[in-house]
Order: C-alpha cells, then sequence, then structure tokens
C-alpha cells in the first residue's frame, strides 16, 4: 500500500509538471493563428480550423472595455486551446488619471511619481481581469501587454518601466503567464533598458517571410520571441516561432502589395540617406518601422522622416518620446506598419 502510495503521488507531481508545461507553451511551433479585438465587432471571424487565437479584452486604451469581448473570446476558444488575451496600457493620464492616487503603493504624494506609476499599472491590470471575468473569461494561456507608443506615455522611460512592472506583479499575483505584446522600437521609446524578460509577440510582420525573420530578430526586453503577427486579412494572423512554418495562401503585405524575395532580404529597396548630413529619398520594403530606422544607419537620437500622405507630410522623429510629435504619423501607419514600397524623405544629423 504503502509502495502504491508513492506511485500514486509521483503519477500526480508528473501530471501537475505536465500540465503546467502545457499551459506555459500553449502555441504550437511553426503553427499560424489569429488575433481579433474590439474593430473586429460585428465583422466575420475567420473559420474554424485554426489552432490559437488571441483577443483583445481593452478598447485601445487602459480602462476601456471591448464591447465584444464575450463573443470574440467564444470564437477564440472554439480553437480548442485556452486564448490568449491582451491588454493595452499607458502611463497615467486623461480622463483616468485619478487611478494612480491609490492603490497598491498606497495613497501617494502628488509629487511621488513612482507611487502614482505603480497604482496606476497595477489597477490597470486589474480592472481588466476583473472585466474578462464578468464576460465569461475562464481559461487564458497567455495574458499579453500591449505596448505601443500609440498611447500615452511619460517621457521619463523609467517611470513607464514602473507602469509595465506593476500590470506584471498584479497578473503574477493571480499566476498567470505573461507576456509583451510590442517591437524592439517602441519599447526602446517607452521603457528603455527595462527588461523583464518576459515572452515575446513580437508586432510589424509585412508577411509571413518577414515573420520568420522577426522570430530571429525582433526580441527586447530580455525575452525571446515567441509569436510574431502580420498583416492579413480579416483579422491579423500570429506566426508561432520554432519548428516548420505553416503555408498560408492569405499572408500578403499592407495595401496589396507584393513583396519580392530581393526585396525581402534588404530593408531599403532604393535610395539612400546621407550619414554625413542633408536630405535623401529612399523607398522601404515595408513592415516595422523598427526596420526601416536600422536601415538608414542615421542615429536615432537626430534623424527625421518624412512620409506624404494624401499630398501632405507627415513627419516621424524616432528620438521624440513626446506622444504629440509622433500622432500624425501613427494616425497614419497604426501600429508602426509600413505598406511595401513606402517612399519617404531623411536626414540623418
Amino acid at each position: 500500500m504503502r509502495v502504491a502510495a508513492v506511485i500514486l503521488a509521483m503519477c500526480a507531481a508528473l501530471l501537475f509538471v505536465t500540465s503546467k508545461a502545457t499551459a506555459l507553451s500553449p502555441y504550437p511551433p511553426g503553427s499560424i493563428g489569429y488575433d481579433v479585438s474590439f474593430p473586429q465587432c460585428g465583422s466575420a471571424l475567420p473559420a474554424q480550423p485554426y489552432p490559437f487565437a488571441m483577443v483583445g479584452v481593452t478598447g485601445g486604451r487602459a480602462f476601456t472595455q471591448n464591447p465584444c469581448l464575450r463573443a470574440q473570446y467564444s470564437w477564440a476558444s472554439a480553437s480548442g486551446r485556452p486564448p490568449g488575451l491582451y491588454i493595452n496600457t499607458k502611463y497615467p493620464a486623461g480622463t483616468t488619471i485619478g487611478q494612480r492616487d491609490t492603490g497598491p503603493a498606497g495613497t501617494c504624494a502628488s509629487t511621488d511619481t513612482r507611487c502614482q506609476s505603480y497604482n496606476y499599472g497595477y489597477k490597470t491590470a486589474q480592472d481588466a481581469v476583473a472585466y474578462a471575468k464578468t464576460q465569461g473569461v475562464v481559461d487564458v494561456s497567455t495574458w499579453w501587454l500591449d505596448v505601443e507608443t500609440e498611447n500615452t506615455w511619460s517621457a521619463d522611460k523609467a517611470m513607464n518601466a514602473v507602469v509595465l512592472g506593476a500590470a506584471i506583479d498584479y497578473l503574477k499575483t493571480q499566476n498567470y503567464t505573461v507576456g509583451i505584446y510590442s517591437t524592439a522600437f517602441q519599447w526602446s521609446i517607452i521603457a528603455g533598458s527595462y527588461s523583464p524578460g518576459l515572452p515575446l509577440w513580437v508586432a510589424g510582420g509585412t508577411d509571413q517571410t518577414h515573420a520568420q525573420q522577426l522570430c530571429s530578430t525582433g526580441a527586447f526586453g530580455g525575452g525571446e520571441v515567441q509569436i510574431v503577427q502580420f498583416v492579413a486579412t480579416p483579422a491579423s494572423k500570429d506566426l508561432v516561432c520554432g519548428g516548420t512554418p505553416t503555408a498560408t495562401a492569405t499572408a500578403t503585405p499592407t495595401a496589396g502589395a507584393t513583396v519580392s524575395a530581393t526585396e525581402t532580404a534588404q530593408a531599403l529597396t532604393g535610395g539612400t540617406i546621407p550619414a554625413e548630413g542633408g536630405f535623401g529619398l529612399a523607398v522601404f520594403r515595408g513592415g516595422a518601422i523598427d526596420d526601416l530606422v536600422t536601415s538608414t544607419g542615421c542615429p536615432v537620437s537626430t534623424m527625421v522622416l518624412y512620409f506624404t500622405m494624401n499630398g501632405t507630410f507627415v513627419t516621424f522623429i524616432p528620438g521624440s518620446s513626446v506622444g504629440a510629435v509622433n500622432a500624425s504619423f501613427l494616425l497614419a501607419f497604426p501600429g508602426g506598419s509600413l505598406p511595401a514600397k513606402t517612399a519617404f524623405l531623411g536626414k540623418c544629423v
């Protein structure tokens, strides 16, 4: 009986470890899933089969709600795997700024930005989880923190890191697996050298081939790239790194343009930006702005890029941490992803 009890205990322990490992690795290597959120409310969603899916909990900002979460979570669950959920994050500002005043860090003095940042970040995640539970969410593979320059952030990267660290802390108190959704470029602007070392879901892929490249080149924040999002319709697709990529006939670049094998191998398909100063005209292959910024060879702290949208100039200053400076660019190119063969003017210094 004692031997049997020991064997049963060992089996139970093995089952626990196996279950935990499965929960931490819910995405089959090489597979391609989908992600949806409030912009897809009322739209037809991809039909089965699909190996996994991600759903946005918030409505584009912290302390907002995706009104279609219940229906989209049900759709995502039909894959047979627990869905991943993601939460928009930001620095305390706007109509929700009062959320920073009290919380797990205590009641904050008006000058204590660290206390305020921690309260706000913690409650951002807490609010999203509470809403998700009201919408029938019971099983989640990973909670992803959406970190993008489209939201409001402080010029003080250390305080932005406090916001994110607090959101991570809350999710970990709930024993959730936590990951980061962003790009290396956006992360550097927002959080600087902050390195939580979490799994990464990288944005900015133009197609499946580019997504595969970002599996190797897109890491940031001390983490390892687990998934790369790339452009597709009716919903964005997500490639799981590792394994043999699944073929997809609908993987196309933004705006329906085609990208050749030669263009995929280099970010600039024509022109250069003079390193010694002055303006230069160049053409970008399309994809993440991170790739474009790197390809120019210009110092991030001094470079300026100019694009045309409907006959007017849109400016992008990569070194600026002030949201208003690049607001027009981010509105024109959501998520910092540019169409293939985008022409632009650039100046290094």
